[in-house]
């Protein structure tokens, strides 16, 4: 008796792809880079060609690609709730009803493997880069990546070579914003047209945003735009945050001295110049940095001993920590990791609040990214609404100080005039001159732990509310948790 045929239920997507959104799809070639802008549709794209791919590949495996689990949960998985007709939720639990959830699409989802079955037994693996063990060794035939832009190159070459599953159609779809790295190098100009198909996609192409929001972008420096709405190619020159950083008092910087009640950040650039920076909160929601130390010696126990001395100078109490995520390798000399000098050393000094037991650390891919930190410290210097949330105090720009600096180092204030990319070379990577970036590391570290990662919604946000201190003491860990 011949098997009984499958009766698939007709279903119909509310998507209707604009202009270069259809030509993306379209598009033959084996590999696939859709860049644009914050809101220009990059994730909605990126959402359908793993349906796309589906489709065209009954029992086929299909790669799923985040930089990080918490990225893809942020940004990935409630665009396929948004896309799959008739989803109301993505799966919960081990085993989550995977057809109730997300609809006739969906058959089944495995939680422990992260592996999403369809309707026609084509299966999307759901995997971070930041793990590599969760993408290497499947065999795909089709791979979808998210933000590609965090990804190593190590990453990758392993990537790439996973499109292989034997008797499939093979396509690899990107989709994000530009990079100046191996992305460029693979679809830049005069790339390989044959195999690779490079679109460009503006915010102002997408007609499903606001008007309002893409107005948001015209404040923005020519620099910024290229990159935050446009998605083109930007090679950068010159000073990082010479569109941002104003050294006046109608600019970046204000009059204002430590006080030991304001909301106290110590954010730390360990290493062979050791740097710190004690940032404040005003009542009006700005943050200060308002003191620095440096210290000539690369050992973890002086560098300490002299914010401790600083602390007390100005009797104030830290409320939370930042530090590099490199802290965690072993002090000179010590079996103990560097973040744990600091810490022992600030702690018997008393000069920690109770909500400073632990290091905030940029841990992942996205945190750990330099451009990103780079976008989220001008977004906070100088927002898109014309809002300065970052500011530089006075004392720290006066000579007197600067003589006070050890020789050869320069603080906050040098640094942000100074910090420039590298000059000959198409790159969107500061240089790391050993004099600027040990500040401006610091000072990106706390950017990113304290604010988060740049995102659409940030362009479009006003000056917020100013938080009462106490409310922001007690909320900080929601913001970002603090990890050893």
């Amino acid at each position: 008796m011949p098997p009984k045929r499958r009766r698939y239920q007709a279903v119909r997507s509310a998507y209707r792809p604009f202009p270069l959104q259809r030509e993306a799809h379209a598009a033959g070639q084996r590999m696939i880079n859709f860049r644009g802008g914050k809101g220009s549709g990059k994730t909605t794209w990126a959402c359908h060609e793993l349906m796309n791919m589906a489709r065209m590949n009954p029992g086929g495996r299909i790669l799923a690609l985040s930089p990080t689990y918490a990225s893809q949960n942020r940004a990935l998985i409630p665009k396929i709730v948004e896309t799959f007709p008739g989803a109301i939720r993505f799966p919960r639990g081990p085993s989550g009803n995977a057809r109730r959830d997300l609809g006739p699409l969906a058959k089944e989802w495995n939680a422990a493997a992260r592996v999403l079955t369809l309707w026609n037994d084509s299966r999307i693996f759901f995997a971070s880069a930041d793990y590599i063990a969760s993408f290497d060794g499947i065999e795909a035939a089709g791979v979808v990546i998210d933000e590609p832009k965090y990804l190593t190159e190590a990453s990758w070459e392993i990537v790439r070579t996973r499109l292989r599953q034997p008797g499939y159609h093979h396509r690899l779809s990107m989709s994000g914003e530009p990079n100046m790295g191996w992305i460029y190098d693979e679809f830049g100009p005069g790339r390989d047209k044959a195999t690779r198909y490079d679109v460009q996609v503006s915010t102002l192409d997408n007609p499903h945003v606001s008007d309002a929001f893409k107005a948001d972008f015209e404040s923005m420096s020519e620099r910024r735009r290229t990159v935050l709405r446009d998605g083109g190619w930007q090679a950068q020159t010159g000073v990082v945050y010479s569109e941002e950083y104003t050294p006046t008092l109608e600019g970046s910087l204000i009059d204002v001295l430590p006080e030991p009640s304001r909301l106290t950040w110590m954010t730390c650039d360990p290493g062979g110049s050791p740097y710190a920076a004690f940032v404040q909160r005003l009542e009006d929601g700005t943050d200060v940095v308002v003191a620095e130390v440096i210290c000539n010696s690369p050992r973890s126990h002086e560098h300490a001993q002299l914010i401790v001395e600083e602390a007390n100078r100005w009797k104030m109490k830290i409320d939370h920590l930042v530090i590099d995520v490199q802290a965690r390798q072993k002090d000179h000399g010590t079996t103990r990791p560097v973040s744990g000098t600091y810490l022992g050393v600030l702690h018997r000094a008393g000069v920690l609040r109770s909500t400073a037991r632990r290091w905030m650390m940029c841990k992942s891919a996205v945190e750990r990214h330099i451009q990103t930190g780079v976008d989220r410290v001008r977004d906070r210097l100088l927002s898109p609404s014309g809002v300065r949330g970052l500011k530089v105090a006075v004392r720290l720009t006066t000579r007197a100080h600067h003589l006070s600096l050890p020789e050869d180092r320069v603080g906050m204030d040098r640094s942000f005039r100074n910090y420039h990319y590298p000059d000959g070379k198409p790159t969107d990577k500061p240089e790391k001159d050993g004099i600027t970036d040990h500040a401006m590391d610091a000072i990106r570290y706390w950017a990113v732990m304290v604010h988060g990662v740049l995102s659409a919604a940030d362009m479009r946000e006003r000056k917020p509310a100013p938080v009462p201190i106490e409310a922001a003491r007690r909320t900080a860990d929601d913001i970002q948790r603090p990890t050893w």
